[in-house]
């Protein structure tokens, strides 16, 4: 419709972000002839974030410290850009280590599989969270035991066992999880 000599143009289906080249054709009336716009670029821009992706491994060892990159994208999976430094990652064992996109999974006596939260909030306040399942190897090489070398009979006596790494450092105490 021509108003004022301007015309609105409703141009459907632009859901892809990028640059477009569009052109307004006019097919022309009894006393007018057809003619065609010169070209216009418009550019679409991507929607407000609709997902996130984390992209990092899903499976490690204790002790291990990994980093995770998190992507976001629209309603119609336009990639908006990297939001890492504005996510939050939580695990689902309270005691592994977080900082900024980096996860260190501590080593656990009884050892888990996690669960990593991750929680981004947009600039319209619209929180977004995706959970990412990691397998989790044991580091434990060996273990080391340490009582004394001589008591006496019937005496009760403690004993200490502990967890070792492939490099023989401690990695914690499990006496309460083994037979003796």
């Amino acid at each position: 419709e021509l108003v004022d000599g301007e015309v609105s143009v409703e141009v459907e289906g632009l859901t892809e972000a990028g640059d477009y080249e569009l052109v307004v054709r006019y097919t022309g009336a009894t006393d007018f002839e057809s003619s065609s716009s010169d070209p216009v670029t418009v550019t679409v821009v991507p929607a407000a974030p609709a997902s996130i992706a984390v992209s990092g491994p899903h499976s490690v060892t204790e002790t291990e410290s990994v980093s995770y990159r998190v992507q976001a994208s629209d309603e119609y999976a336009n990639v908006i850009g990297w939001v890492t430094s504005d996510t939050e990652i939580t695990s689902s064992v309270e005691a592994d280590e977080v900082e900024g996109n980096e996860v260190t999974f501590v080593f656990t006596p009884e050892l888990a599989d996690r669960t990593l939260r991750f929680s981004y909030t947009g600039e319209d306040g619209q929180e977004i969270t995706t959970e990412v399942d990691v397998q989790v190897t044991s580091a434990v090489e060996s273990l080391v035991v340490d009582a004394p070398a001589e008591v006496e009979v019937d005496e009760v006596i403690t004993v200490r066992v502990d967890a070792l790494d492939a490099d023989g450092d401690v990695l914690g105490g499990v006496g309460q999880y083994v037979d003796l």
